[in-house]
């Protein structure tokens, strides 16, 4: 990775940064981080990309509103060109403009529409309103109507009687009781359902009981034009007395924001009103459906390039963006950037190649540049990598140059989680779904739920933890909490066959010294027996807690060793031989012999001997307190494994106890001491460089006296200034800080006796940490067996006991149901909850007792401007 800096003319700047962003290769640098965006060269055009954003952004909204589907571009368009950007901000302006005058239009002819079908229906029930009384079969309609008006005024009410007394032999028809001298009005309009409650009480309490107000439903729920929600709505019909009183009610219905229309007086004049109204809605629904189908022209034709013009607008600000951050001068562009080492010949090709496009006389430049600057990290990956990369990533990005822990992890990771998880039957579950995304991974890419694009993403990490899980799972012999007969056990019944008496008993020892046991061991895993022994827990338990120590221990020792790398790397040889080499030889003398008691005891004990075969952790505890056997001891406490052993662990014991001050004492003193000596070795060049140029200083000013004829005034003031000017000089330098060395060397002590512990500690608890790996193994198996046991089992029991006929059908029903409950329940707690509870313990130990032995983390990523980036987000 070099740092390189650009020289690039004005005129192709643009092509250029545009070929750059398509190789994806360059992480350009703010060179103007002390400006902010108003400031800077590209203001407004960056200003012009967030307005065609804008504008796409409102197409988009439309088009998904009206459902129309967004086409897919053929090729992924390139940059726009300079001139391409006006011609296209021109286009999205008419479309734009097109778009917002056809909304415009057509909220106002769906608002015109909505008030003539609110007048349609106030029509309608208004002549229902006073045409209730003329029925002649209704005389209690009539009382009640009258009753109404007489709350009103008593003359009202005659007035009302004597015109139903009329138009009860069909001679006139009912009016609205309108006359100057009662001075009566009449409001008709529309509300909300919802508000009608409150709009009918304060028209009570308002006017104390003196209006008389009827309400009718309108059956459609009518469109709302703004918003194109459906709305229930209520007309109501208000009649009055007074001036005063219906200011009153123009105010409330304002308030209420209703909808008021005039309803003619006589009844002729409504119905000639009604077939009017009734013609424009049929006119006014044409004029609709022409304004929709304009407007879906428009739309149609925006849908086909949408996604190309998102695209070629992201490349555009993108572009500015990173212009932005170069310096600008008069007629050139100055920035920088990381660029791979590899990758430096296409750069510049690039910037030839956009030199062409642009016909730019004068030739850009890339050259590189040295720093002390530490470059980012650029770690290549591909669609397997990537998952395992994002999760060393998740915890530190390495520092340049420092050992990368995911190659290694991508087998240590998912094999650890097995070790947790290891069941047969959930693996194949789980690789097959991981199967299933690979195979389905250009269709599933496309979907935006975070919840799947996480599973999606670590598709290969599953399908490699399922692998690994089918692996252990045949190791422990586990395949849905049953194990399985594939090799024949290789333990016998000690009872003849013909021995009727013999399946009466209830248990059967099994001894290995005996002849219940075949002359190998079962070819692969954990023998099948196993699964009916009572004693299984016990036997299991100690094998995984074994197991897991030495996975553990051999983890830790990996990471101690790739540690050398680091230092060999960043030239640290004090650290090899005084940090990297203790370490090993304290983790191999404790845990390390710890590990080969393990597989020594496996080895040199069977089961003629295991009754005095020695516990490891009494042994462990004897090695640190240096105890020597005593006769008369149990056997299985004190005898020694094998010859010398006591003198062995003596030494072992000695040699960890001596890597603690060579870890903790030896890095910081060795450094202390080259600190000064490069520091005295600096004072004194400095002061033999200020001495050798004021020597030179006072011969300049001695020839020049000579010259001038006052050679023995100028040599005096030579001689005084040369001595006048030296302790200045020296007392302007910065002199040694002793307390500064002091201060510094006790820092240094510090931060290694906190690594020096931390380690030392860190073993004995990361070691402890690793018995998680036996603990949600056994977890995961006692679940499964749980499970099993609780549910199928109660099928398979029901199944069996069935009768032939009806009660084996009905059976076997049952059994469905029951394996549907149990496939249920395998899958969200025994794969989903307990996989990821695995998961993330495989990564607690991958990041705090794996990588903390070599791993910083401390470093930056590469993160090139690429278009391919750019365009995945949005």
């Amino acid at each position: 990775m070099s740092l390189c800096q650009l020289y690039l003319q004005t005129e192709s700047a643009y092509s250029i940064v545009s070929i750059l962003g398509e190789l994806g290769i360059c992480q350009f640098r703010d060179l103007n981080e002390g400006r902010n965006a108003f400031q800077r060269k590209f203001v407004n055009e960056l200003r012009r990309c967030v307005q065609m954003e804008a504008k796409l952004s409102f197409f988009e909204k439309e088009i998904e509103h009206d459902e129309i589907p967004i086409l897919d571009y053929a090729e992924e368009p390139a940059a726009p060109s300079i001139r391409d950007i006006t011609r296209l901000e021109s286009q999205l302006d008419k479309l734009e403009k097109d778009l917002i005058n056809a909304n415009t239009n057509q909220v106002n002819l769906k608002r015109r529409l909505l008030e003539l079908i609110e007048l349609r229906s106030i029509l309608k029930h208004s002549d229902q309103f006073f045409a209730e009384a003329q029925a002649q079969d209704q005389p209690e309609a009539n009382k009640k109507m009258m009753r109404r008006m007489s709350v009103v005024d008593p003359n009202l009410m005659r007035r009302f009687s004597m015109q139903i007394s009329q138009a009860s032999d069909g001679s006139q028809d009912i009016n609205i009781p309108l006359d100057p001298v009662v001075d009566m009005f009449t409001l008709t309009g529309t509300i909300l359902a919802s508000r009608f409650p409150s709009f009918e009480r304060i028209l009570w309490r308002v006017s104390r009981g003196n209006i008389l107000l009827k309400k009718f439903d309108i059956e459609q729920k009518l469109e709302d034009p703004e918003t194109g929600e459906l709305q229930s709505k209520v007309l109501f019909i208000l009649v009055f007395q007074g001036d005063k009183l219906r200011q009153t009610c123009n105010k409330i219905c304002d308030g209420y924001h209703t909808n008021l229309y005039h309803c003619p007086e006589k009844a002729d004049e409504r119905r000639k009103m009604y077939g009017g109204v009734m013609g424009q809605i049929n006119d006014m629904m044409t004029v609709i459906e022409q304004s929709d189908d304009y407007r879906s022209r428009i739309l149609v034709a925006a849908s086909k390039n949408l996604k190309q013009w998102k695209v070629s607008v992201a490349k555009m600000k993108s572009i500015y963006e990173v212009l932005n951050c170069f310096l600008v001068t008069d007629h050139s562009l100055i920035g920088e950037c990381w660029v791979a080492n590899t990758r430096i010949p296409q750069a510049q090709m690039a910037l030839v190649e956009g030199q062409a496009i642009s016909n730019s006389t004068v030739p850009s430049g890339l050259s590189v540049v040295a720093t002390n600057e530490m470059p980012p990290t650029y770690n290549v990956t591909n669609k397997l990598t990537a998952g395992f990369q994002m999760i060393i990533d998740s915890y530190g990005v390495s520092a340049y140059g420092e050992v990368n822990p995911a190659p290694y992890s991508i087998i240590t990771f998912p094999f650890i989680f097995a070790v947790m998880f290891g069941d047969t039957g959930h693996g194949i579950i789980m690789a097959l779904f991981a199967l299933w995304m690979i195979f389905k991974e250009r269709q599933l890419a496309s979907i935006k739920d975070e919840i799947f694009s996480m599973f999606f993403a670590g598709r290969y990490i599953i399908l490699f933890m399922g692998m690994f899980s089918i692996y252990t799972g045949m190791i422990y012999n586990d395949i849905f909490s049953k194990a399985i007969n594939l090799f024949g056990s290789e333990f016998r019944s000690p009872d003849p066959i013909e021995c009727s008496d013999c399946f009466k008993r209830e248990h059967y020892q099994l001894d290995p010294q005996n002849d219940t046991f075949g002359d190998f061991t079962y070819y692969f895993g954990i023998d099948p027996i196993w699964q009916l022994a009572e004693n299984k827990v016990i036997y299991l338990n100690t094998y995984k807690m074994k197991i897991s120590v030495i996975l553990g221990v051999l983890q830790m020792l990996f990471g101690v060793a790739l540690s050398i790398f680091n230092h060999i790397h960043f030239g640290k040889w004090i650290s090899v031989f005084f940090e990297f080499i203790p370490q090993v030889i304290f983790m191999l003398a404790i845990f390390g012999y710890m590990n080969f008691m393990i597989v020594y005891k496996w080895i040199m004990y069977d089961s003629s001997t295991s009754g005095c075969a020695p516990s490891i952790l009494i042994t462990l505890i004897n090695m640190f307190m240096f105890r020597q056997p005593v006769e008369g001891d149990p056997c299985y406490l004190y005898d020694p494994m094998y010859e010398n052993q006591m003198l062995v662990q003596t030494i072992l014991i000695l040699l960890a106890v001596a890597c603690i001050p060579l870890m903790l004492i030896v890095k910081p003193v060795f450094n202390h001491c080259c600190s000064r000596r490069t520091r005295t070795s600096k004072v004194l060049s400095e002061d033999l460089e200020m001495e050798v140029k004021n020597h030179a200083n006072g011969g300049e000013s001695q020839r020049k006296s000579i010259a001038s004829g006052s050679s023995e005034e100028a040599v005096g003031h030579t001689g005084l200034d040369s001595k006048a000017a030296g302790p200045s000089s020296s007392s302007s330098q910065p002199s040694p800080d002793p307390h500064g060395d002091e201060s510094g060397f006790g820092d240094a002590f510090i931060n290694q006796a906190i690594h020096t512990i931390e380690y030392c500690l860190g073993s004995v608890s990361h070691t402890a940490s690793y018995l998680r790996l036996w603990a949600l193994s056994l977890a995961h198996a006692q679940l499964s067996e749980v499970l099993w046991s609780m549910v199928m089992r109660m099928g398979f029991m029901e199944f069996h006991e069935g009768q032939p006929g009806v009660m084996n059908i009905a059976s076997a029903v049952v059994m469905f149901f029951i394996f549907a409950i149990w496939a249920v329940l395998t899958v969200s707690i025994l794969i989903v909850m307990e996989g990821l509870s695995a998961f993330l313990h495989a990564l607690r130990l991958h990041w705090v007792e794996f990588m903390s032995k070599f791993y910083s983390g401390s470093g930056v990523a590469f993160t090139p401007f690429s278009f391919k980036q750019i365009i995945s987000e949005l």
